[in-house]
């Protein structure tokens, strides 16, 4: 993967390109079944940080996961109460935690801006000036393959409430989302032994031009 990255060897595919869907190559492209390995790549971003989020944020996110309002207020005071997470893990450890509907999928604790074209809805719902419609669209751009490339696209054929709401928003917008990943955090996990026990690697993927770089090599057993 770092090959293609440095060198863009996808026919038909810019370094950009690959670089924003890592993990869809992860996918169709996984590692060979001798190998016992189980990999996966999530974009820096995608998930919302649970260290600094205020509890707006946080209740509006558990609201958009479908909490009622007393269970999301709940959830949203318990983690601002056990910050800081030193890991994503710790967030299962919190009890008001349990009840947020597909956790690991909008909450982590890698700081960075919100990538706009990898982001889960719920993520989006919670940005100044993204409306239903300009969710909606954002997540339709993605499904056809054409991911929004500049900030502009944003509010192209938008209703006149949709553009106005962002349009009062969009100053703030540059400094809370790019367009692509700012990195990638890659995991593999294999199980040996008897007992059995997995063994699990994580590195945070960074650019440097046009090479890969690892930033962070994290390694635990689960």
């Amino acid at each position: 993967y770092g090959a293609l990255l440095e060198q863009s060897r996808m026919p038909g595919f810019s370094h950009a390109q690959v670089w924003r869907q890592v993990d869809a190559i992860l996918r169709t492209d996984p590692p060979p079944a001798s190998y016992a390995c189980r990999m996966t790549a999530v974009a820096v971003g995608s998930r919302l940080n649970a260290n600094e989020a205020d509890a707006a944020t946080l209740v509006a996110l558990y609201r958009a996961k479908g909490m009622p309002t007393g269970s999301a207020d709940s959830a949203a005071a318990a983690t601002i109460s056990a910050r800081p997470f030193v890991n994503a893990r710790q967030l299962r450890l919190v009890p008001e935690l349990a009840a947020v509907p597909g956790l690991d999928d909008v909450l982590d604790i890698e700081p960075g801006p919100i990538a706009l074209n990898q982001a889960a809805p719920e993520i989006l719902a919670v940005l100044p000036g993204f409306t239903p419609e300009l969710v909606d669209r954002v997540i339709d751009a993605r499904r056809r393959g054409r991911p929004i490339a500049t900030f502009g696209e944003l509010g192209e054929g938008l209703s006149p409430k949709g553009h106005d709401a962002l349009s009062r928003a969009e100053a703030r917008l540059p400094g809370l989302i790019v367009l692509e990943p700012s990195a990638w955090v890659i995991t593999a996990s294999s199980t040996v032994g008897s007992p059995p026990v997995t063994v699990v690697v994580e590195v945070l993927l960074e650019r440097e031009g046009l090479r890969p770089a690892v930033a962070r090599r994290k390694t635990w057993i689960q």
